[in-house]
């Protein structure tokens, strides 16, 4: 049996991007003042994965399910903000111990919009601002959530120049 202890929550977030004006924006999301973990910080969309996120789905392995963090995500997107994303990649990974002492692992995504209007949860969520990159260090995050958002726009730039040059 496991021990307890070692025993974490496994969560999903995702920065969501959309070129509004002919300029790449990504969408912040701000927590209620009085949410247990991070009360009034900003950050991306995302939550815990479900036993429901898979369990009821034909298996797509001899012994599991393929990509179950992928359906999290994009059940929390459209639960938290009521948006629609295209393909989610992979860019990173996280830890924290919440405030209930349990530990949590999570994973990063990137996806673009796709569709719907931001729609806010009302007992998750208060705010969202749709910001340019440079503009993600000017609110309060929290996670590492601005500084992704820069590394990504960062990465982005770097291949738009790279095939510009080619």
């Amino acid at each position: 049996m496991a021990n307890k202890r070692d025993l974490h929550y496994v969560a999903g977030v995702c920065t969501i991007y959309r070129k509004i004006d002919n300029v790449r924006r990504y969408l912040l999301t701000q927590r209620p003042h009085d949410a247990r973990d991070y009360p009034s910080q900003w950050g991306n969309v995302g939550g815990k994965l479900k036993r429901s996120d898979y369990e009821k789905l034909p298996r797509t392995l001899k012994d599991g399910w393929d990509n179950p963090m992928e359906r999290a995500v994009r059940r929390e997107v459209w639960e938290e903000v009521r948006l629609k994303v295209g393909h989610l990649s992979c860019i990173g990974s996280f830890s924290f111990i919440n405030s209930a002492n349990v530990p949590v692992a999570g994973f990063r995504y990137v996806a673009p919009y796709v569709s719907g209007s931001v729609t806010l949860k009302c007992n998750e969520l208060i705010a969202y601002e749709w910001v340019l990159a440079e503009e993600a260090g000017n609110f309060d995050c929290m996670g590492g959530a601005a500084e992704y958002i820069v590394r990504f726009e960062n990465d982005l730039r770097e291949k738009e120049i790279a095939r510009a040059a080619t």
